[in-house]
């Protein structure tokens, strides 16, 4: 892949120190940001307060958009999915949801995934690359062009394609971006970072974005499971909690434990109990996830398959029994493949990578 940097590439602090380098007065980032983010101008001729000359050079050396959007998928329930294409030709996608007062936008910070969740659709056929900063960032602009959302404010979860903190300094930076106040102004406290276990990484969370939402992909309580559901999940249960309670004792954040419920796989009462004992060593709550049907696992020796509503709210009666907090995901848009593990079952039927 060839590096193209595009506007979105960059936090206010890496423009101006690219205008400076430019021999560009570094105050003139703050007025790029506010054209952009605040009054949605993506045309170099309509900046009418940085010289002509200034313009132009930009325009060649730095366009503001490097993406585009293939396809647009409308739910019944008004949830949109968009694949947006990048410059080398992959389909990622990305996902509006509606809310009452705001809407929920969950990102892609990876093409395809490596952690290969037999429940996932984006895993399917691997890891293709990380994504730039702006490839990050131009999939809530793309949202953020449909007349629907143009008055919205977002709420920005990180549970796309891939493991965000696999690509962590591109999801630094593009964090940075989306809360700077000269840009979209959205608070930290809006934004969640899913993650299946990166150690270190949650470590650096703790660090960079201590009033960030963290949820963490569990899936099963135990590492003999654990493995038959995530085959290269990063670390092993015990790990994880030991990064966690030091996440906790940093920043004092609720954690979110993800759980998409499989029949016959992780809903026994035995693994309910055990689920809740793993949780409640620390704050935390657990998010049940309904399986969402995929068609990617149909040759695999685990077959996935959905628990009914009575076997949920069983499940979920153990938890409470067993003393542990949770909630129970709605999930959006399935009838267009935008639900939880179904991102990349669209791209992989209808396009080449």
């Amino acid at each position: 892949m060839n590096k193209v940097n595009y506007f979105t590439d960059f936090t206010l602090e890496a423009l101006t120190d690219y205008l400076k380098k430019n021999d560009q007065p570094g105050f003139r980032a703050k007025q790029l940001f506010e054209w952009f983010y605040n009054k949605n101008i993506y045309d170099w001729n309509e900046i009418t307060n940085i010289p002509k000359s200034l313009r132009i050079d930009l325009s060649d050396k730095l366009p503001f958009i490097g993406t585009k959007v293939v396809k647009a998928y409308k739910s019944k329930d008004r949830t949109i999915k968009l694949g947006v294409q990048t410059n080398d030709g992959h389909i990622i996608e990305t996902v509006a949801i509606p809310m009452t007062s705001y809407t929920t936008v969950c990102l892609s910070t990876q093409v395809g995934c490596s952690v290969k969740c037999k429940f996932c659709a984006s895993g399917t056929n691997g890891f293709g690359r990380n994504l730039t900063v702006s490839e990050i960032i131009e999939q809530l602009w793309h949202i953020k062009q449909l007349p629907q959302f143009f008055h919205s404010s977002f709420n920005i979860v990180f549970m796309g394609m891939g493991e965000p903190l696999f690509n962590y300094d591109a999801l630094k930076s593009a964090i940075n971006i989306l809360t700077d106040k000269n840009g979209w102004n959205i608070g930290i406290r809006r934004i969640t970072i899913s993650t299946c276990g990166v150690i270190d990484k949650i470590e650096a969370i703790a660090n960079d974005f201590p009033q960030a939402n963290l949820a963490v992909s569990l899936h099963a309580p135990n590492d003999l499971l654990r493995k038959q559901l995530m085959p290269y999940a990063p670390s092993n249960v015990s790990d994880l909690m030991k990064a966690l309670k030091k996440y906790y004792e940093k920043t004092h954040r609720l954690i979110t434990f993800e759980y998409v419920l499989l029949k016959g796989i992780n809903d026994s009462n035995e693994i309910a109990r055990e689920l809740a004992n793993y949780v409640k060593q620390l704050p935390a709550k657990i998010n049940l996830i309904p399986y969402n049907q995929t068609h990617t696992n149909d040759n695999s020796d685990l077959i996935c398959k959905p628990v009914t509503p009575v076997q949920m709210s069983r499940f979920s009666q153990k938890l409470e029994l067993y003393g542990a907090h949770f909630t129970i995901r709605n999930s959006k848009g399935i009838d267009i493949n935008s639900a939880c593990g179904q991102l990349r079952h669209n791209t992989l039927s209808s396009h080449k990578e």
